[in-house]
């Protein structure tokens, strides 16, 4: 007797909006779905590792913007 897998893959790519906007969930749903719905497990980890990219650039560049607001103040004093 063969078990039949039920695909419940809806190989929707708004599951990579999901992993950009919360990379932490999309790093979980990848880990949850990396069996059973393979390719929207993709789509969250893709769109998890762009966000967790972006939030490291973005924090990056806001300390370097912030540090230079904050030393030109200190000068104009």
């Amino acid at each position: 007797c063969k078990m039949s897998l039920k695909n419940y893959d809806t190989k929707n790519p708004l599951w990579i909006l999901v992993g950009l906007l919360i990379p932490p969930l999309g790093l979980v749903l990848y880990l949850v779905w990396r069996y059973d719905r393979l390719t929207d497990g993709k789509y969250a980890l893709v769109g998890s590792i762009i966000g967790f990219v972006l939030y490291f650039i973005g924090g990056i560049l806001f300390r370097i913007l912030l540090w230079e607001f904050f030393f030109q103040m200190s000068l104009s004093l």
